[in-house]
């Protein structure tokens, strides 16, 4: 089973115990609260085995988290420069002052490192123990930072804080910095043959056009397990509504429901199309149906929607949708 592959500014294969290279090491997902995406990602997450899946995955932990190794920490933590971010999905290893902060990103923000660095010591201060650190043994608190991004440009905000600070000739200032997850260095076999459930909504998020997003949605929805049948319907319920409609969206999950064959996803997308054919035709094109057809063609190929599929839907010659095409292009 292939693992979801991390980007940090340092090698990923280090330990819990490997105190030396974990002073180098972050993890952070953060939550937009206005955003649907974003709810979906935080509710996946807050599910304690997702989590430890996903973090054991992206760490690539000598000795990986166990079950009942991980627990919520402060759900409500608001950082007090970002009042409209909120920084809630926060783990804490049981046995350890260990913290696991997530943070979902759906665009890119160059303020990252600087985010990171003050959410990083705002967790510290809530967890540090004032007393004990008088004495020289006392370990303080560390937060490991992971930053998860899914927009549709690659990831280029600095990763340490000292990346965006002014530089003092001939010093060189060790920082810890966040691990980046950019979905746009995931191919789809990755996400699909991952054992995570959020693997198969990251595959979802990494859709690029309608046409992908419907074959991405019966692709992950058939790799879902049956005990997260019930939650992937209902995230895909919400994606499917902003991507083609109310209406067609629940038609397409019933379909899903059914039976995920091809044929059923084509019924979803031509029905996508038919208000455009609708619009056409009100609008007293008098070149009527090839009119409406070719019209139809274009809006398809400006998807990405294969030509024979185009074909089968609208009946234009398959030369001519390719002219149709070069000419797009």
């Amino acid at each position: 089973m292939q693992q979801l592959k991390c980007f940090p500014y340092i090698n990923n294969n280090y330990s819990l115990e490997d105190e030396s290279t974990l002073n180098e090491v972050s993890e952070i997902y953060t939550y937009d609260i206005y955003n649907e995406h974003d709810k979906i990602i935080k509710d996946i997450l807050n599910d304690r085995e997702e989590a430890r899946k996903f973090i054991n995955s992206c760490l690539k932990l000598k000795i990986p988290l166990k079950e009942n190794q991980l627990e919520l920490y402060n759900s409500s933590f608001i950082s007090s420069l970002y009042q409209n971010k909120e920084a809630d999905i926060v783990y804490k290893k049981t046995d350890q002052n260990i913290f696991f902060l997530i943070e979902h990103q759906s665009s890119i923000d160059l303020s990252m490192p600087y985010r990171i660095e003050n959410y990083t010591m705002e967790i510290i201060n809530m967890a540090v123990d004032k007393e004990k650190m008088k004495r020289k043994d006392y370990l303080y608190p560390r937060v490991i930072s992971i930053v998860l991004y899914t927009g549709k440009t690659k990831w280029n905000a600095n990763l340490t804080f000292s990346d965006v600070q002014e530089k003092l000739q001939g010093y060189e200032a060790k920082d810890r910095g966040y691990i980046i997850i950019d979905i746009n260095d995931f191919n789809k076999n990755t996400l699909l043959e991952d054992n995570s459930f959020i693997s198969k909504v990251l595959l979802l998020e990494s859709s690029k056009t309608k046409h992908e997003f419907l074959e991405n949605a019966r692709l992950a929805r058939r790799k879902t397990p049956k005990n997260k049948l019930e939650q992937m319907d209902k995230i895909l319920s919400v994606m499917l509504s902003k991507q083609i409609g109310q209406e067609d969206g629940k038609r397409f999950l019933d379909e899903l429901k059914i039976e995920g064959g091809n044929s059923k996803m084509e019924l979803a997308v031509m029905k996508m199309f038919e208000t455009e054919n609708k619009k056409i035709f009100r609008q007293g094109r008098k070149e009527g149906k090839k009119e409406t057809a070719i019209e139809i063609a274009v809006k398809m190929l400006k998807e990405n929607v294969d030509i024979d599929f185009i074909n089968r839907m609208t009946g234009l010659h398959k030369d001519e949708i390719k002219k149709l095409d070069k000419s797009n292009n």
